[in-house]
């Protein structure tokens, strides 16, 4: 191998030379001899890869190859054929970790010839120019981070944390970063809930809360901006948390306090103030109401309301008992209630209820329609067919007027009373004590008596007039 100058061969053994004529300076790449031209230094093949440099020593041995640092060499003398030195230069040969630049072999990895460039690194504002052998790079300070070969704040919203994506802006609130994430930071009347600013106002994110306010039954929810709240509805008011209803006994109008009913009543309220209603059977018959219902209504003066008297003065389960007639002889009492005709014959006619007690007065009026007369008795017992009792007879026959008489032992007159009679109505009363018995006609006294009395039944007779009977009532 023939060079104009110094050429490398890096197939040639350790301890070889390098020169015009290549190894060993014969042009073959043999080992050459243990003794070399002190001085001389040349190319050698370093044990791990790559080129070392290796020297001849003074001694005119050649040195170990030496690898650790080699990256350049060079030689200012060289053998020729005909024995004599002449300078020659080397050509440059760098290693794997170096790159020649400007005929120097220079590091891969210094920022200011990186990888295979001779240019230096670019230098970032808060940062640092990196190598790592093929390209550059930048160390960012602390608190910095890389975006896009620029170095920015971990601090910043616009690049928090690690990340090159700004916060993401929020409706009423203003984006944080703590220097690793990004945070809200809410306007005033609002709080974070989630992702969100939400109003303190609202019934769903009350005060600090992010759970809707939940109102009770009857009423909307609200919110003062710092705790939930309700309001009741328009026929509700607030007790005790929850709303209830006006109209409610328990809690009438806006009262949270139950309704109290008086004696024998229910309350009652009309969604204002409370009231109360009669029990079954009981009426507020003298309007005070601290007293309640104080009047029972199955009494005669008071027969399922109060004030209603019944004729009969006999009340049961709230409605007067009628007056009826009844008679020894077959068919002849007709009507019912309070008016009632008596069919001519001799016949008793009985007349019940009876009197409560002994103590009572009778009313009723009374017309003869024909014939000769009628009888009434009183203070009496009938025995379904004869009577047995003092009595008054009203006669249109003989001696006009109203004869007392008495049942059945004698029908002689005891007295009469002269009065005209006739064949209109005239009103009667029986009024009895435990005296005695008066009898009026039309309001005149006509009868008093005050013997013994077999009982207390009344009734009337006839024998041949037909008599109507009305009005019938006891007082």
């Amino acid at each position: 191998m023939n060079c104009s100058s110094f050429c490398f061969v890096v197939s040639c053994a350790l301890g070889t030379v390098l020169g015009p004529l290549g190894c060993s300076g014969r042009g073959t790449t043999e080992s050459i001899v243990s003794s070399c031209t002190p001085g001389l230094s040349g190319e050698c093949q370093c044990p791990e890869g790559g080129l070392g440099l290796q020297t001849c020593a003074e001694n005119g041995t050649w040195a170990q190859c030496a690898c650790s640092d080699a990256s350049t060499f060079t030689d200012s003398m060289d053998a020729t054929t005909d024995g004599t030195t002449e300078d020659a230069s080397f050509q440059i040969r760098c290693d794997g970790r170096h790159h020649e630049c400007d005929g120097t072999c220079v590091s891969n990895v210094d920022v200011a010839t990186c990888g295979s460039s001779c240019t230096a690194c670019p230098v970032p504002a808060q940062g640092t120019a990196t190598c790592d052998g093929t390209s550059c790079g930048i160390a960012c300070g602390v608190g910095l981070h890389d975006c896009g070969g620029t170095c920015v704040s971990n601090m910043d919203v616009a690049t928090c944390g690690s990340s090159c994506t700004a916060c993401a802006i929020t409706a009423h609130g203003t984006s944080t970063c703590d220097g690793t994430s990004c945070g809200i930071t809410c306007d005033a009347g609002y709080h974070r809930c989630g992702a969100l600013c939400a109003s303190n106002d609202s019934v769903d994110t009350c005060g600090s809360s992010c759970t809707p306010c939940v109102p009770p039954v009857n009423a909307t929810a609200t919110c003062n901006g710092t705790a939930c709240g309700y309001a009741c509805n328009a026929t509700s008011h607030s007790c005790s948390g929850v709303c209830s209803d006006n109209r409610s006994t328990a809690s009438c109008g806006t009262s949270c306090t139950p309704c109290v009913p008086p004696a024998n009543a229910t309350a009652t309220c009309n969604g204002t103030t409370c009231g109360f209603g009669c029990l079954s059977g009981y009426g507020d018959c003298d309007n005070a109401p601290a007293n309640g219902c104080e009047t029972p209504l199955a009494t005669a003066t008071n027969c399922g309301s109060c004030g209603r008297v019944c004729d009969t003065l006999s009340c049961t389960t709230g409605s007067c008992a009628p007056f009826a007639i009844t008679s020894n002889c077959t068919g002849v009492v007709s009507g019912s209630g309070s008016h009632y005709t008596l069919g001519t014959g001799w016949c008793y006619y009985l007349l019940s209820p009876q009197p409560p007690s002994t103590t009572y007065r009778w009313s009723f009026s009374a017309r003869m329609s024909d014939l000769d007369g009628f009888g009434i008795w009183f203070s009496g017992a009938w025995n379904g067919g004869n009577v047995s009792a003092p009595a008054v007879q009203y006669e249109h026959t003989g001696t006009y007027g109203v004869y007392q008489l008495y049942y059945p032992s004698t029908e002689s007159v005891l007295s009469i009373y002269p009065v005209s009679t006739d064949y209109n109505t005239h009103s009667w009363e029986v009024r009895a004590t435990t005296a005695d018995v008066r009898v009026f006609l039309d309001g005149v006294q006509v009868l008093r008596y005050a013997g013994s009395r077999p009982g207390n039944q009344i009734g009337f007779r006839t024998w041949r007039s037909t008599v109507s009977i009305s009005n019938l009532q006891y007082q």
